[in-house]
C-alpha cells in the first residue's frame, strides 16, 4: 500500500480485520513471486490474516469473510468500485513500467504543474471502461498516474499517460492518449487511443477524422532513444509522370517529435522502429475546390458500371495519389470484366480506369470488385505521362492467393486497344491463353510473371510485367508514391 495512506487502528473490529487481508495481500505483492498465480496469492495472504484473527470470535471472522467475498464480488462485477487505496495484482503476462515512464513531463506543458494535476485529478474521476466480455477498467488514483507528455501542437493539445487500471483487484498497465484543442483545460481533455506501456509512443491526427473539426493535422512521436522520424507532405507529380519528393526528418528534443500539418493531400510519417507508415491528411476539402468529372461508361466498351461503384473508384484513385482532394481533373473508366468471375461467395469483377491530374499526368489505377458488399478495392497503379491518347495504356497486376477465404489467387491485365487475348507467362515457364473482353482479361492463377497482348490474328501488341496488389491491410497508396517505413 502506498505510505501515506492512514493505517490506524479503527473501532469497527470488521473494517480491522478487511486492512489485516490487504496489509497481507500488499506483503505478498512486494515479494512478487513471478510463477504464482494472482489469486493464488491473494489466497495465501488471505489465510495468514485468518491466522492473525485467531483471537476474534468464530462467529465475527466468519461475517467478516463473507463480507469480504461479497466486496470482492462487487468490486469485480462493478456494481461498486475498488477502493483507490487498495492493491492491484498485474495481469500474468501484461507489460510494465515503460522507459518513458522515468518520472518526467515532457512537452510545453511540462511546468504547468497547476494543469498537469487538474488532467491527472479529470482522468482519476472518469468512467470506468465497460468491455464486451463483462470487464469494468476503473482509472487508477491520481497520484499514480505518470503524465509522460502534455503539450499544444499545431491547433490540438496531446497527453499521453501511463498508469495501472483495473478490474477489481486486477491491473493492467496502460498508456492512454488525451487529445483536446490547443489551449484546452484539463477537463474537457478526450481520451484517444490505449495500449500496453512501450517505449515508442506515436498518435496521429487528421484534418479529416479531427473531433475538434480543425482544419490541419498533428503528428507526435515519444521515444526513450534516439531515432529517425521523417515526415512527407503530399509529392508533386509533374506532366511527365515524374515524382518530386518533399520529405522533412524531424528533429528531436527530449525524445519528442511533433510536427503541425498543414499540407493538403496526404502526408506520410515513417519512424524508425515501425513497420508500417502513418497517413495524416493536412487539410479539409473546401467547397471552392473544383470537382473531378467522373465517366462511369467504360471507354473500352461495354456496359456503364453504377455510379456510386465508380465514384467509390474515383475517390480512392485520388486519395492513392496523394494529390489535394478534389482538386480538378477527371476520371475515366477504362474497361469492366465481364463475364464475372464466379466466387464461393458469388463474384469477382476487375476494373481499370485512368485518372487525369490538372497537370495532364495520368493514373492508369487497376481495383476489384466482389459480391458481398459490391464495394470498390482499389488494387494498385502506375504513373503515365500526360498524353491525349489512352489507346496504347496497359497494365498487368496480381492479387495472391488467400487462406483465410480460400481464394485461389488470380492475374488480371489491360492490353492495348485491339488486345483480343493475353497470353500469361508463369513462374515455371508455362504459357497459357484466355480471351479478352474489351481488351481486359483475367486467370485464376497467381503465379504470373508477366503477360504479352495478342490481337486475333495471335501477332503481339505489346507486354507487361505484374505488378503486385497493394496489401488489403495497408492505407492505398501507389508504390510510386509509398514513403519507405522505418523512417528510411
Amino acid at each position: 500500500m502506498n505510505a501515506t495512506t492512514d493505517r490506524s487502528r479503527l473501532d469497527d473490529p470488521l473494517m480491522n480485520q478487511l486492512r489485516d487481508t490487504l496489509d497481507a495481500v500488499d506483503s505478498e505483492l512486494a515479494a512478487r513471486p513471478a510463477m504464482t498465480a494472482p489469486w493464488e496469492r491473494i489466497q495465501q495472504g488471505m489465510s495468514r490474516a485468518r491466522t492473525r484473527r485467531r483471537r476474534v470470535r468464530l462467529a465475527r471472522a466468519g461475517a467478516g469473510q463473507l463480507a469480504l467475498a461479497v466486496a470482492v464480488v462487487l468490486v469485480v462485477t462493478g456494481v461498486v468500485s475498488y477502493p483507490s487505496f487498495a492493491p492491484v495484482v498485474a495481469v500474468p503476462g501484461s507489460a510494465g513500467k515503460s522507459a518513458l515512464d522515468d518520472g518526467l513531463t515532457r512537452g510545453s506543458l511540462a511546468g504547468d504543474t497547476g494543469w498537469l494535476a487538474a488532467l491527472r485529478q479529470h482522468i482519476a474521476t472518469s468512467e470506468t471502461w465497460k468491455e464486451s466480455g463483462g470487464e469494468f477498467w476503473g482509472p487508477p488514483a491520481a497520484r499514480k498516474i505518470s503524465v509522460i507528455y502534455a503539450g499544444d501542437v499545431g491547433g490540438y493539445r496531446f497527453a499521453l499517460v501511463e498508469g495501472d487500471w483495473h478490474w477489481g483487484p486486477i491491473g493492467a498497465r496502460q498508456q492512454v492518449w488525451f487529445q483536446g484543442r490547443s489551449g484546452a483545460s484539463a477537463d474537457v481533455m478526450a481520451q484517444g487511443s490505449n495500449g500496453d506501456p512501450t517505449d515508442l509512443a506515436v498518435t496521429v491526427v487528421s484534418a479529416m477524422t479531427s473531433q475538434e473539426e480543425i482544419n490541419s493535422g498533428a503528428v507526435v512521436v515519444l521515444s526513450a532513444t534516439a531515432r529517425r522520424v521523417v515526415l512527407e507532405p503530399a509529392p508533386t507529380i509533374d506532366a511527365q509522370g515524374r515524382v518530386i519528393r518533399h520529405p522533412q526528418t524531424l528533429t528531436g528534443i527530449d525524445g519528442v517529435y511533433t510536427a503541425a500539418v498543414n499540407t493538403p493531400g496526404e502526408t506520410l510519417l515513417s519512424v524508425q522502429g515501425l513497420e508500417t507508415t502513418e497517413q495524416v491528411s493536412g487539410a479539409r476539402s473546401t467547397p471552392e475546390n473544383p470537382p473531378i468529372t467522373i465517366t462511369g461508361t467504360p471507354a473500352r466498351g461495354g456496359a456503364a458500371q453504377p455510379q456510386n461503384t465508380v465514384v467509390q473508384f474515383a475517390n480512392d484513385a485520388w486519395a492513392a495519389t496523394r494529390q489535394r482532394a478534389a482538386s480538378g481533373g477527371s476520371f475515366q473508366l477504362l474497361a469492366a470484366e465481364a463475364p464475372v468471375r464466379p466466387r464461393v461467395d458469388g463474384f469477382l469483377q476487375t476494373l481499370v480506369g485512368r485518372l487525369t491530374l490538372p497537370n495532364g499526368a495520368r493514373v492508369l489505377v487497376t481495383g476489384e470488385k466482389r459480391a458481398q458488399d459490391r464495394n470498390m478495392q482499389l488494387d494498385t497503379g502506375r504513373l503515365v505521362a500526360a498524353g491525349d491518347n489512352d489507346a496504347n495504356l496497359s497494365i498487368a497486376w496480381r492479387r495472391p492467393a488467400r487462406t483465410d477465404n480460400g481464394d485461389p489467387g488470380w492475374t488480371a491485365a489491360l492490353g492495348p486497344v485491339g488486345t483480343a487475348r493475353v497470353q500469361w507467362i508463369h513462374r515455371d515457364g508455362s504459357i497459357s491463353n484466355t480471351a479478352a473482353d474489351h481488351t481486359l482479361g483475367a486467370t485464376d492463377h497467381d503465379d504470373v510473371t508477366s503477360v504479352y497482348f495478342l490481337d486475333a490474328d495471335g501477332n503481339r501488341l505489346g507486354a507487361a510485367a505484374v505488378l503486385d496488389s497493394i496489401d488489403l491491410g495497408s492505407d492505398v497508396v501507389l508504390p510510386e508514391l509509398a514513403l519507405p517505413a522505418g523512417g528510411k
